[in-house]
């Protein structure tokens, strides 16, 4: 395997529209963010009662027939998705109850499992599958409500399918770490992520309490394991291929630079490995966290003379 391979190797994609819709996002920590977003949302809707709470969430409202409760704009109702209203089931992540205790759990879970993972993703890729864990949710949610085994009216607000996904990430990449369950019994992640999945799965099979969100759970929940198990892998094989189908590859290909023939390539190849099996063997023994800044920016450069080195050996065979 190639260094550009690993995880701590590969870079975000330089370009597209993703990038110009969410580049301001970006330059800081992407959990933080994501944890003022929802708390500001919280606070707008519900605290100081702006506006904003019978437009984004929907309230109660008086009918000739009594009490109606009249959505919002931004919950996730699948009636309201399948008559074209697509933004609900991203929309709908950042919209909480009115329950303090709602917000406060998935805000601790974000904190604390996304610290980790933000660090060998980085914020692009945090980002994407934090957003898709809530996704897989919401439409796991739309297929039940399709086949009639819960109300297709019923409004679902929350991030927990997307901290699920992070719980499902974090117990295939750190399966040993603990975790404090109400912040008093320590417990292995894997073995946490494995309990949640049990209780959610039972209360399902039974129509307990709240069983449409807990859909959307397991949902979020087996779209963080597989990305983590399986989902780089996919990417690696299925990326480049991909990539190279772009009516803009050409153009990119065409863009990088012939090799200098008096720059000492083997030179550099021998010292890019030394350094890199020395930063390997701290990974193993500390963990990828424990790298310093400076050996992350090493690889990254020991990876980019790598993709050139490899890139210019396709084009002259």
């Amino acid at each position: 395997m190639s260094w550009y391979d690993r995880d701590y190797a590969r870079r975000e994609s330089t370009g597209g529209f993703f990038r110009g819709c969410t580049a301001g996002l970006w330059g800081g920590s992407i959990v933080k963010r994501l944890m003022v977003v929802n708390v500001v949302v919280y606070v707008l809707c519900y605290v100081i009662q702006t506006p904003l709470s019978p437009l984004l969430t929907g309230q109660p409202r008086p009918s000739r027939v009594g009490i109606v409760y009249q959505p919002g704009l931004c919950e996730m109702i699948t009636t309201e998705v399948l008559h074209g209203q697509i933004w609900r089931v991203v929309t709908s992540q950042y919209l909480h109850s009115p329950r303090m205790e709602h917000i406060l759990f998935n805000m601790m879970g974000l904190y604390f499992l996304g610290k980790g993972l933000e660090q060998i993703w980085g914020n692009r890729k945090f980002f994407m599958i934090y957003t898709l864990s809530g996704i897989c949710g919401n439409l796991l949610l739309m297929a039940a409500g399709l086949a009639g085994w819960i109300s297709s009216d019923v409004p679902a607000v929350g991030a927990s399918g997307c901290i699920l996904g992070l719980l499902g990430a974090a117990a295939v990449r750190f399966p040993r770490a603990e975790i404090y369950v109400y912040m008093v019994f320590p417990i292995r992640i894997r073995t946490a992520a494995t309990l949640f999945a049990i209780m959610y799965t039972w209360n399902v099979y039974r129509q307990g309490s709240n069983y449409g969100g807990d859909l959307c759970h397991l949902a979020g929940l087996a779209f963080g394991v597989w990305y983590a198990r399986w989902g780089e892998t996919w990417w690696a094989r299925s990326g480049p291929r991909l990539r190279s189908t772009s009516r803009f590859a050409g153009r990119f290909r065409r863009a990088i630079p012939d090799a200098d023939p008096t720059e000492p390539s083997t030179q550099a190849t021998r010292v890019d490995a030394k350094e890199v099996d020395r930063i390997l063997r701290k990974v193993y023994e500390g963990g990828i966290l424990s790298l310093t800044p400076r050996e992350k920016q090493t690889l990254r450069e020991a990876t980019e003379r790598q993709c050139q080195d490899e890139l210019r050996a396709r084009r002259n065979g």
